[in-house]
């Protein structure tokens, strides 16, 4: 199975835009394949070419494909920043951003995301765990009609972290919770490809430097968490949760 990375900004007019990006490794911090019997695997690539890794499924069941970037650095002027903010919806952090006196954005960007392959009975339901993450989207349980996502930060759970959700195939629009006080959400979902994501800010540590692809000093660490999964027509309906 080949592995491509590829990143863009779906939309339901444009459900499947999207750049392949070449492999670098010097920007991967980490890419792994976690079996459904437990093993885990670093699946060989081709730095300069679009196969970023590849392995082959052995056995039935889920296999988990995790993606942790090195930190960049990126730089937005005061209004470019100000409306990341706004569409993000990190009022909190513009009001800290604000009170630090500070106008432009510069934080050092990195992206921590995984992928659900499902192998063998298509109608059978993903298998999700946490895998250790920086930040983590757990696929916990879903039905006919609705998900529970978790979302963890350094392993715990994160509530009131914001979580977005979007088919694929454009079948439903875009969905937008909450995490409970439990870091859970629930959403409504018609079978079908989805991306669950969210969006992790913090000020920047001193430490965060040792990490990232060059030293520019940054005001701003950012973590853009991903999951892909399939939600199946499940067949009997009723509840399905999901175990390591």
């Amino acid at each position: 199975m080949r592995l491509e990375l590829r990143i863009g900004h779906l939309s339901d007019e444009q459900p499947n835009a999207s750049e392949v990006m070449l492999r670098d490794g010097r920007r991967i911090d980490s890419l792994r394949v976690h079996a459904p019997d437990g093993r885990s695997l670093e699946p060989p690539g081709l730095d300069g070419s679009a196969l970023v890794g590849a392995f082959r499924p052995t056995v039935s069941g889920t296999w988990i494909v995790a993606f942790v970037g090195r930190p960049f650095f990126n730089h937005l002027d005061t209004e470019e920043f100000s409306a990341y903010l706004d569409e993000e919806g990190m009022q909190t952090i513009a009001a800290e951003h604000a009170r630090r006196g500070l106008t432009e954005g510069r934080e050092w960007v990195s992206r921590s995301v995984k992928t659900l392959v499902q192998v063998g009975d298509p109608s059978m339901p993903p298998s999700d765990r946490a895998i250790g993450l920086p930040v983590e989207l757990v696929l916990r349980s879903l039905d006919d009609s609705t998900l529970e996502l978790e979302v963890q930060i350094e392993g715990r759970p994160a509530p009131g972290q914001t979580i977005e959700l979007r088919h694929l195939n454009g079948r439903q629009p875009g969905l937008i919770a909450r995490a409970d006080a439990n870091g859970r959400a629930h959403f409504s979902v018609v079978p079908g490809p989805f991306l669950a994501t969210a969006l992790h800010m913090r000020p920047a540590r001193p430490d965060d430097s040792a990490h990232a692809v060059d030293g520019t000093p940054a005001d701003w660490r950012s973590i853009f968490a991903a999951s892909t999964f399939v939600v199946p027509t499940l067949s009997p309906p009723g509840a399905t949760e999901i175990r390591p």
